[in-house]
């Protein structure tokens, strides 16, 4: 998948730009708070239409403007495409693919599939769920229709739920029983999926991870999801019935505290060193370490499972490693577009490719 040129209208800082890609590497080089992230939101906003650093699409739209206008012009399976997207701060959002409006954002996965790695992402380890659950999260919704269809149900009938709990009470019973089955249905779609992506990623991430720590640790991932769930692999009809009767069994908890305790919202997935939980001992340099193996096994899981490299989008990753670190990184991008960015782009330029300059929005290749 090749990424040949993006154009931003009122996208963030930028005015009016197209700005044209090598096949290889780009390196974004400017000083901070000149738009060089800004670049990189645009190229990953074709995962699920939306962006990497925030939820809210109004904050993409430049100040003083009623909208933002992208647009990327790619080649994907042998054939070149077109992507466009506008975005107004009412909330609207118009998606086509090669001139053909899309209807749902689930007509997006697969199309532009990338992989993004931020200084965030180094508290994979450290930090709490959430993060390892998006990763979970954004990979699978770029390859799967059945995992973003499922999430999207899950996730809208958790919320009612949660309203539910929060302005009525246990009189509320049959509503409460319809949302616990549709909650057990769509989770059960959901626990499969993740758990065999945990799987593969271990996989991918161990060997990875031997050349990062120089072959002295064995990294493994290890998927954690509700506690009555034995099987994360058992049919869907047995996974339906063991969430359905686990959050009856909870429910009366929830009631009480007016709160969604369980479910596949709380998933999460451990990282090993040597079979102990990282989390719980690790120096900082194993933390990091452990997260850009994770990370790079990321890129390799899209490569097994789409037949091609996604789009590989580095942010400012580079400043946050030591130089066995990078050279490991950097080594790694020999397959693929890779979009970087960096305040020095002497750091990268054995690499080749093509040096994208920014200043105050403004894009000029060098």
């Amino acid at each position: 998948m090749i990424l040949h040129s993006l154009t931003l209208e009122n996208f963030r800082n930028v005015t009016q730009q197209t700005v044209v890609f090598h096949d290889g590497v780009n390196v974004i080089a400017g000083a901070n708070a000149q738009g060089k992230t800004n670049l990189l939101e645009g190229a990953a906003f074709w995962a699920a239409a939306r962006s990497f650093r925030t939820v809210r699409d109004e904050e993409l739209i430049r100040s003083g403007q009623p909208d933002a206008y992208l647009r990327a012009d790619f080649t994907a399976r042998g054939r070149t495409q077109k992507l466009e997207a506008v975005m107004t701060r009412s909330g609207q959002k118009k998606l086509t693919l090669n001139g053909v409006p899309l209807k749902t954002v689930r007509e997006l996965v697969g199309v532009l599939p990338s992989a993004v790695f931020t200084p965030s992402d180094l508290g994979l380890v450290q930090e709490g769920p959430a993060l390892r659950r998006r990763l979970m999260d954004m990979v699978l919704c770029q390859i799967e229709p059945a995992y973003l269809s499922a999430l999207s149900r899950y996730n809208k009938v958790l919320r009612q739920k949660q309203k539910l709990l929060r302005k009525h009470g246990p009189q509320d019973h049959d509503l409460f029983a319809a949302y616990n089955a549709q909650l057990a249905k769509y989770g059960a779609a959901l626990i499969p999926y993740r758990a065999s992506f945990v799987e593969a990623m271990s996989e991918l991430a161990r060997g990875i991870h031997a050349t990062l720590s120089r072959g002295r640790e064995i990294l493994s991932l290890q998927y954690k999801t509700v506690s009555a769930v034995h099987d994360p692999r058992a049919p869907a009809a047995e996974l339906e019935a063991t969430l359905a009767g686990h959050f009856a069994f909870r429910l009366p908890q929830e009631i009480a505290c007016q709160f969604c305790l369980t479910g596949p919202q709380r998933d999460n997935f451990l990282l090993n060193i040597n079979e102990n939980e990282l989390r719980v001992f690790a120096s900082q340099g194993q933390a990091r370490t452990a997260a850009i193996a994770v990370k790079m096994a990321e890129r390799a899981y899209f490569m097994r499972e789409l037949g091609e490299p996604p789009l590989l989008l580095l942010d400012d990753v580079l400043s946050e490693l030591d130089e066995h670190r990078r050279r490991v990184v950097l080594t790694e991008l020999t397959q693929g577009q890779v979009l970087i960015t960096c305040c020095d782009s002497r750091r990268t330029r054995f690499l080749g490719g093509r040096v994208i300059r920014v200043k105050t929005g403004v894009y000029i290749a060098s």
